[in-house]
């Protein structure tokens, strides 16, 4: 949760992000932009957190120096990086 960013569900499965009024269409992965007309294309299905190692979100002044230079804020997902020891997760349900 951050102060002042409103996270509002649509329809089933999408998202959509607003900061101080204005929706958040500044969307980056490991800091690189993606292409994007409006703030409801990223978040076609909700992103699983278990992919990214953070979610940063940068508001105010500093969002406009990130690709679309949105006044609101800009969303940073960091993806998790390998490791040099082996990790596994399993389990078992019926």
């Amino acid at each position: 949760n951050t102060p002042g960013v409103t996270v509002t569900g649509l329809e089933t499965n999408r998202t959509t992000y607003t900061a101080r009024g204005f929706d958040i269409s500044n969307i980056l992965v490991d800091g690189i932009g993606i292409p994007q007309v409006d703030s409801y294309n990223y978040n076609n299905s909700d992103a699983d957190s278990y992919f990214y190692d953070r979610i940063e979100i940068v508001k105010g002044a500093d969002a406009l120096t990130n690709a679309l230079g949105d006044p609101g804020a800009t969303i940073n997902y960091i993806r998790k990086r390998p490791t040099k020891e082996f990790q596994a997760n399993a389990g078992v349900s019926y």
